[in-house]
């Protein structure tokens, strides 16, 4: 049996006395097997004991082995996976069985770029039209405020304006 490795890096930043944007405690997300018998299935545990605060301007990356819990980890962040055991907090609000207010709520604070680039970016669409997209679901600014938030987003990784026209 291999041991797997889930590493979490962040970016230090000052702590704030204002909540964490989202804290897990104590998160373990299990799932049962298609081995073992009918009425009792063999687990598989995906995520286990896991405790992370992210502050307000903080940048979080999950690395590690294939297998070792990063997608889980990050969908249980999101709202997109419930976990088995522990609690999920949103600005300090405990949002473990959250509704659809609360995902809206954290869908506009909180992204995920999957592993996967080929299904992360969709090719029929140019670079402006999908940073800008999430700030249109969520309603925020008007047309001319988004555009300018886009040619900073792409000035912020050192991208030139004219990458923005790429498909």
């Amino acid at each position: 049996m291999s041991t797997e490795t889930l590493i979490v890096e962040t970016e230090t930043v000052i702590a704030t006395p204002e909540p964490p944007i989202i804290e897990l405690k104590d998160v373990e997300v299990t799932f049962n097997s298609r081995t073992g018998s009918l009425f009792k299935p063999n687990k598989v545990y995906a995520v286990r004991g896991v405790d992370m605060r992210i502050e307000r301007g903080q940048t979080l990356g999950i690395v590690g082995e294939s297998g070792c819990g990063k997608s889980t980890t990050a969908n249980v962040m999101c709202g997109l996976q419930m976990p088995t055991k522990g609690q999920v907090f949103f600005n300090g609000e405990e949002v473990t069985k959250r509704g659809a207010d609360a995902r809206r709520r954290i869908g506009r604070v909180v992204s995920v770029v999957f592993q996967d680039p080929a299904t992360a970016l969709n090719p029929r669409m140019h670079v402006a039209d999908q940073l800008a997209d999430p700030l249109r679901v969520h309603k925020i600014g008007d047309e001319a405020s988004r555009a300018k938030r886009v040619r900073e987003l792409i000035s912020f990784v050192g991208l030139p304006s004219s990458a923005l026209d790429a498909l």
